[in-house]
Order: C-alpha cells, then structure tokens, then sequence
C-alpha cells in the first residue's frame, strides 16, 4: 500500500508504507529554538506518514478567522481518502488540531486520536514573548535605546488591553514600524522590508484565529505528552510526562517513543 497524495494545504513531513496518516498542526518559523514536527516525525517507528498544516503564504492570511484557516486545511481532505488515524497539536497549535480532529470525526467512521503536546490556550502574554524575542534581533541594527523603546511599547500595549482579539493586531502593527526601521538601515528595500515583517504578523494572525475557537470539549479526550519544564494542563484527558524540556520535546526520542505506542499499529501485508 501507499501513502495517498496531501492537498496543497498540507506540507508532507514523512511517508510510511500505509495509507493511514497523522495531521500535525503547529506554526514552524525558521528563527524558533523550539523542535518541530518534522524532527518528531522523522523518529516515528515504525515509520508514518505525517502531514504537517500549512499556513497561507505570509501576508495572504490577513483578515482570515479560524473557519478560514480550517476551511484552507480541510476542504480537500476526504478527496484524498486517507484514513486519519490521529491529529497532533503542538502549543497554541494544539487548538487547532482540536478542531481538526473534531471535523475528521464528522466523515470518518472512527474519530482520530488527539494527541497534544504541551497544549496551551492563546494568551496575550505568549504573544509579547514573541515580540520580545523578535525585537531584540534588531539589537544588531537599533540602538540599545531604541531595542529598550520597542519592548516598552509593547509592554504598554499589553497592560492595556490583554484580549488576543484587540492585542495581537495592534501588536503586528508596532512589529512592523520597528522592522520597517530596522531594515531600512541595512538598506533593504520596501518589499522585502515588508516579506522579512510578513513572518511575525502572519503568526500572530495564525494564534489570534486560534483564540477564536474552544477546544476543551475535545482536550478533555485527548491525550497530553508534557515535558518537565511546562505545568500540568489538567485537561481531564490522560497525561504522560516525559523527563525533556520543552524546547527539545518534538526532538527527543523517548516522546517519539511514546507516540509511536499511541498510534494504531501499522497492518501487516
């Protein structure tokens, strides 16, 4: 048996010697420090067919809410006619991969398993971090001052109003004034200035959808894969921890070890 083709939507991770397949939903970005699906995929024996979500290409995604996000990921699934045997979700991606797995469910004959890894719910002050981070890479163009201003704003933004909703946006816009400063200096011209700002505010687009859905019902089912330096979710699903830390989760052996145990056994022939 082969694996079936992915839709656009869906970038290919793994290929195993089934026609079952696992959907990974998680936002990679280039500069992260934190493992990826694509190294836990790579772990998986015996080997799967792992599917990771794409999100639009950078700047497309502007106004889209998470029925547009699902609908880009799901619409041409059950043309594939692939069994999804299970949906993974990584962070903020674990709320989408909620939904997916809910959606799956309403076509397929046995819902997928939903398993979550370090699972979190969309806040304003994960968002900051990464705004944190990504500003102060701009330590090597702004002035230390100027770094210094570029946080405070955002911290302002932040005290004064936390909602996802209001704050994402507003806080895309101050990212990309300080980016805008910071690669005209380095004399990059306006359009790839605004590619280089793209990155960020088409994450920040991707978790502030992400806010707009609940995924306790489905959490409540799932099984949760923590590391030691996260808390405990208290989803009421089952919860296995794993002695890695949360950047090296999706790269440790012992998790790919753990998933693999999780997922149906691959059919003999």
């Amino acid at each position: 048996m082969s694996a079936p083709a992915a839709p656009g939507s869906w970038r290919v991770l793994s290929t195993g010697d089934q026609e079952e397949v696992v959907l990974a939903c998680d936002f990679p970005t280039p500069i992260r420090p934190e493992a990826t699906f694509a190294d836990l995929a790579s772990r998986l024996r015996p080997a799967r067919t792992v599917w990771e979500a794409l999100p639009p290409p950078a700047g497309a995604e502007r106004g889209w809410s998470a029925r547009d996000y699902l609908a880009g990921w799901l619409d041409g699934l059950p043309a594939t006619g692939a069994r999804i045997s299970a949906v993974l979700g990584f962070c903020a991606g674990s709320v989408f991969a909620a939904a997916v797995a809910d959606r799956v469910a309403r076509w397929q004959a046995d819902a997928p398993e939903l398993v979550l890894f370090d699972p979190e719910r969309p806040t304003a002050g994960a968002l900051y971090a990464q705004y944190h981070r990504g500003a102060e890479l701009f330590g090597s163009v702004l002035s230390p001052q100027e770094v210094a201003d570029v946080l405070r704003r955002g911290q302002e933004l932040l005290h004064a109003n936390d909602d996802v909703q209001v704050f994402g946006p507003a806080l895309s816009e101050l990212y990309v004034s300080a980016g805008d400063t910071a690669f005209e200096r380095v004399g990059l011209d306006p359009v790839r200035r605004a590619e280089l700002s793209a990155t960020f505010t088409s994450f920040v687009n991707w978790v502030v959808a992400a806010d707009q859905l609940d995924p306790t019902p489905a959490w409540a089912r799932a099984t949760v894969v923590g590391s030691a330096t996260r808390g405990g979710t208290d989803l009421g699903g089952r919860e296995l921890r794993v002695d890695v830390e949360h950047v090296d989760l999706l790269r440790a052996d012992a998790v790919a070890g753990v998933l693999s145990g999780l997922l149906s056994p691959v059919p003999n022939g």
